[in-house]
């Protein structure tokens, strides 16, 4: 039995920043170069690229609980972002392999490379 109250209230959560005022209007353009999914390794599913406040975040796919299985990255220099920790400093670095159209082909976090997919 699909619980929709659940599933609405996660939607909820996932959008009230927005609903709240506390989203950019609109997201910074220049991230989208980055914005799809991303191959994951042998044992993860694919992982979600998406604008979220004032920066991009990551989503492993599937995922039952988005909210709080978000990753939000933070740009640190030219297709380089870092993880933002739960306490706010920053983690291990996050770099995007670009191609010639200006587009991301590939992400590298920790070493290991992750085509993009769409």
């Amino acid at each position: 039995m699909i619980d929709a109250g659940s599933i609405a209230q996660d939607v909820y959560a996932l959008m009230a920043s927005a609903l709240t005022g506390k989203a950019p209007e609109k997201p910074d353009p220049d991230l989208s170069a980055y914005l799809g999914t991303y191959a994951g390794q042998p044992w993860t599913g694919e992982s979600a690229i998406v604008a979220w406040e004032d920066g991009l975040a990551e989503m492993s796919l599937p995922n039952d609980d988005p909210l709080n299985e978000l990753t939000k990255l933070r740009k640190t220099g030219e297709h380089t972002f870092r993880r933002v920790r739960k306490d706010g400093e920053l983690g291990e670095e996050v770099k995007f392999e670009m191609g010639p159209d200006g587009k991301a082909t590939a992400l590298l976090w920790f070493s290991n490379r992750r085509a993009r997919l769409r």
